[in-house]
């Protein structure tokens, strides 16, 4: 494939780049990859990014001196989400750092910089993760990747009504926003309201397969197990090009919501409520004070 006039590298020519380059560095111990590349679930595709992590004795040299990115090719451009600003570092302090990387042939690399000392709880907490470099031996038998860390978990009682309570707090949100002409902040708790129903709609399909697969990175994998009519629905709520529709789409939310709900607490044996009577309640007492037209 030709990416930005350059030949992508194959996956084999990246992980001999990434092996070199460990083997150049006496403190880097361990270098595991986890994600899509190591995940046979998920379809072969050129956009598969290389997850990875170095194990090191010192995160300080490689974040403070980024040339060594160079080493496996052009940057195209390069995020460092632990500095930017824009949301919470990943890591506590010294305990990681990571650089999300784009070179110029399409490859995609994002770096995950880890103390060696933390690599024993590095692995329970991935179970997707395969062993590229061990140079010290510190596991004798390789941990072989699974996504079972990832798999649809059966909601307790506390997060499913938890669930519930978010989901009509967010609709009298957007209903608030809506009243007021504030469509940006009513598609901001639309949102928020979808969430929660693909929440309650990943607790269904977990239910129907008994809680034993993974729904992939934003529960894309949705698609494949919901009726179709379901999924259209759900992907037709993302109409907000005018008031009309925005409100078109939370009623949309709002069935598809109370239909997941019932399946999933009646599944579980836990309380099914219907949250329209607190809607009704919120709209009546507005509309009382003439505040909603």
């Amino acid at each position: 494939m030709i990416v930005g006039g350059n030949e992508m590298r194959t996956e084999s020519e990246v992980l001999q780049q990434i092996k070199a380059f460990a083997m150049e560095n006496d403190d880097i111990k361990v270098v595991a990859m986890n994600g899509s590349r190591v995940n046979p679930m998920v379809p072969e595709d050129s956009f598969k990014d290389y997850d990875l992590v170095f194990f090191v004795e010192k995160l300080e040299p490689y974040q403070s001196q980024k040339n060594w990115l160079t080493t496996f090719g052009d940057i195209l451009i390069l995020c460092e989400p632990e500095i930017d600003g824009l949301g919470e570092p990943l890591f506590a302090d010294k305990e990681g750092y990571i650089f999300l990387v784009i070179f110029t042939d399409g490859i995609r690399m994002d770096i995950q910089l880890r103390p060696v000392s933390l690599l024993a709880s590095y692995l329970k907490e991935d179970s997707l993760t395969k062993i590229i470099i061990d140079k010290e031996q510190r596991m004798p038998l390789k941990p072989v990747p699974n996504d079972s860390n990832y798999h649809v978990q059966r909601p307790s009682e506390e997060l499913y009504q938890a669930s519930c309570n978010e989901f009509w707090w967010q609709v009298l949100n957007v209903l608030k926003a809506y009243h007021r002409d504030e469509l940006l902040v009513a598609v901001y708790y639309l949102n928020m309201t979808r969430s929660e129903l693909i929440r309650m709609l990943s607790w269904q399909v977990g239910i129907e397969t008994d809680f034993s697969l993974s729904l992939g990175k934003e529960h894309h994998l949705l698609q494949r197990y919901l009726p179709k009519k379901e999924w259209k629905k759900l992907l037709s709520s993302f109409d907000t090009t005018s008031r009309e529709t925005l409100y078109e789409s939370l009623l949309i939310i709002r069935t598809l919501f109370k239909e997941a709900l019932r399946m999933v607490g009646n599944s579980l044996n836990y309380s099914v409520e219907d949250g329209e009577l607190i809607v009704e309640k919120f709209l009546e007492a507005h509309c009382k004070n003439q505040n909603f037209k």
